[in-house]
């Protein structure tokens, strides 16, 4: 931070991003230039003997050796540059533009000689010692296979749709103005970018107001940020340990206070519940989770399947119940699947449902237009509906359109996402102009109803259950890891009997929205305006940490409070300084604005979080009701992502179950005894 700005533009990188790829390009080079040199030394005294064209090989390996030493050099030099400062104080790092510029003078007579080497080894030395040209050929090719590594990198940190910097960023302080509307240009920029993004996404006339929409909110999120990507994750790195600070002396308190005080006794400590919680309803255990977490599951079709069992036995099974030649016979059934039938074939393996069963199938995608299941039950004795997550770069674009849109409903007033709203509209839509829930009504001789889904089919699960509560008394959901922001809390209340919403650990997906990702972002500036390491350590550090589980060098005292930095360039570090701060108070006056542009969403229904125990210092998990108001902070940790798999959640709910736990309501589970096998 900030950008680094070469030839009048800026460009995706820091100037402290050249610590590894110096290192390893520069080390690269010396063992390239010492096998050259010993390999040469070996043959180099037969050319003349053996070859009449010896002479250009003898020119070729002397200019190669001194394009390697030099830039190797070189990279030594912009690697020790790179190392100075930290990551908001780059005034140490003022001649890394000089060293870059002249290593891009090199670059350009180093391409021409591999120019003239690719002709000596190929054609004009071809005949002389095999061993000696093979060396030559191998220099090439390698020279040519760095250069387009090179531009490839230069295209990626490339700043597409951005104006001409006239200034250094260094010594720039940008003038923090407020302005009222955002900025036209920015946001015509940013909508070249989603469309770019999602190129393959596009296809009908409702994509220019979606492309627009994302446009205005991704220029509403970044408004006011100069951080480049190495930036973000050495901010979610030095976050995470925050974080992780702060949760272990919370845990220790509290043990302190268990061990102290009587279960029964109140406790008056921040973020603890006090409130009596109602006991969930009888249909939310965790056998019915497990149980319609598969057919979630199947919903995402063959290849999903295909990873989660043995690649060959999951082969074959999924063979033996497609149909051959689906399309020239289709089932009406079944709409838009493949010509076998593979993602039908895959479902029903993996949810165990009877081909007679399926009532309707609809396996169309795209914007707002996400593929379900509507099947009987047999073992249950209900219709569900399954409906797939996000697979598609259409549901990514669904997920991001993260606007609020009136529900309609008699019983409530409230808001919902509005991608994930039209997307339950579209499905209600399908299913009422078909007569589709009424006909699998009579073939089960039943009238429950249970809608199912994860992620992204989690939201659009819920919402159609919110949907079709007046006139489905009936219904329930099972929402597997939805995501953050999906309804308003009046809705949340009025949905608790109706939908079960299910989180595993610290999955990042069930905390992500607009509100939670802009505090996020002032985290992330906060904790790089605070740490004194430079970012290489930081990322050295993260990287010890996610292979070895261990914080590597980070120590705990790599933040300070005032962020003051002794330097001696005063002035240069005091104007970074400053800039990093009004960067920081304008993207919390900015928070403010979004916080009364966007009404807080909430995850629907009741909630139960499983988690790793940390109180029986094992492996096993522990399953809690907790209340919505728990999940509006993203938990950066290793483990944000993983937690978010479908698989991950099956597998910690049958552990759950084969302990025969009962999920407990908060806030009991902190000072229960948790070495009893019962609960949870």
């Amino acid at each position: 931070m900030p950008q680094l700005v070469l030839f009048k533009r800026s460009w995706g990188i820091g100037s402290d991003d050249f610590v590894f790829p110096g290192a390893i390009d520069g080390t690269i080079r010396i063992l390239w230039t010492v096998m050259v040199v010993a390999f040469y030394a070996m043959y180099g005294q037969d050319l003349d003997a053996t070859c009449p064209d010896s002479l250009v090989l003898h020119v070729y390996f002397v200019g190669l050796v001194f394009f390697l030493v030099v830039t190797a050099v070189l990279e030594y030099f912009i690697l020790a540059v790179s190392m100075r400062g930290t990551i908001a104080d780059s005034s140490a790092r003022t001649p890394l533009p000089i060293l870059l510029y002249i290593r891009l003078s090199i670059a350009l007579p180093e391409v021409i000689w591999n120019a003239y080497g690719t002709w000596t080894a190929f054609d004009a030395a071809e005949h002389c010692h095999r061993n000696v040209v093979r060396l030559a050929k191998g220099t090439v090719i390698a020279g040519w296979v760095v250069f387009v590594i090179a531009m490839i990198v230069c295209l990626v940190v490339c700043n597409l749709y951005t104006g001409k910097n006239k200034k250094r960023a260094h010594t720039q302080v940008r003038s923090f103005k407020r302005a009222s509307r955002r900025s036209v240009r920015t946001t015509k920029q940013w909508e070249k970018r989603c469309k770019c993004m999602f190129m393959c996404a596009r296809g009908d006339g409702e994509d220019t107001s979606v492309f627009a929409t994302l446009a205005e909110l991704s220029a509403d999120y970044f408004k006011g940020v100069d951080l480049v990507p190495s930036d973000v994750i050495a901010g979610l790195i030095l976050l995470s340990r925050k974080q992780e600070r702060k949760r272990q002396q919370w845990r220790v308190y509290v043990n302190e206070t268990e061990n102290k005080r009587p279960m029964e006794d109140t406790v008056d400590s921040p973020g603890i519940l006090l409130e009596e919680t109602r006991a969930p309803p009888p249909w939310m255990t965790l056998d019915l989770m497990s149980h319609y977490l598969r057919f979630a599951i199947g919903s995402y079709g063959w290849p999903f399947y295909l990873t989660l069992t043995n690649r060959l036995c999951g082969l074959c099974g999924l063979c033996s119940a497609c149909r051959c030649c689906a399309c020239i016979r289709p089932d009406e059934r079944v709409n838009m699947d493949n010509c076998c039938l593979c993602n039908t074939a895959a479902f029903l393996k993996t949810s165990g449902v009877h081909t007679e069963d399926i009532v309707y199938a609809s396996l169309k995608n795209g914007i707002y237009e996400i593929p379900f299941y509507v099947v009987i039950d047999r073992e249950s004795n209900a219709v569900v509906i399954a409906i797939r997550g996000t697979l598609s770069l259409q549901d990514v674009v669904t997920d991001l359109v993260i606007e609020r849109d009136d529900l309609n409903i008699p019983s409530v007033t409230g808001s919902g996402h509005k991608g994930i709203l039209q997307s339950a509209l579209y499905i209600q839509k399908t299913l009422q102009d078909g007569g589709i829930i009424q006909e699998a009504f009579n073939r089960a001789k039943c009238e429950d109803l249970v809608i199912t889904g994860h992620s992204l089919g989690a939201g659009v699960a819920a919402m159609l259950t919110i949907l079709l509560k007046t006139n489905y008394p009936k219904v329930r959901c099972y929402a597997f890891s939805p995501p953050g922001e999906l309804v308003s809390p009046e809705v949340c209340e009025w949905a608790e009997d109706v939908v079960c919403s299910v989180v595993l650990g610290d999955d990042i997906i069930c905390r992500q929205g607009m509100l939670m990702m802009d505090d996020l972002k002032i985290q992330i500036i906060t904790a790089i305006n605070e740490t004194r390491m430079p970012k290489y350590q930081i990322l050295s550090s993260g990287c010890w940490r996610m292979c070895c589980g261990r914080s590597g060098m980070m120590e705990d005292d790599v933040t300070h409070s005032n962020g003051d930095v002794t330097d001696g360039s005063n002035g240069v570090v005091q104007d970074i300084r400053c800039s990093l701060k009004m960067s920081l108070e304008e993207c919390e006056a900015h928070s403010k604005t979004i916080q009364n542009s966007y009404e807080p969403l909430h995850l629907p229904g009741r909630i139960l979080h499983i988690e790793e125990s940390v109180l029986s210092g094992d492996d096993e998990f522990s399953a809690m009701w907790k209340s919505r108001e728990e999940f509006t902070e993203i938990i950066v940790s290793p483990d944000m992502l993983a937690n978010h798999f479908p698989d991950a959640l099956l597998d910690a709910i049958d552990q759950l179950r084969e302990r025969n736990c009962v999920p407990t309501a908060a806030p009991e589970p902190l000072f229960v005894d948790t070495r009893m096998e019962v609960e949870c």
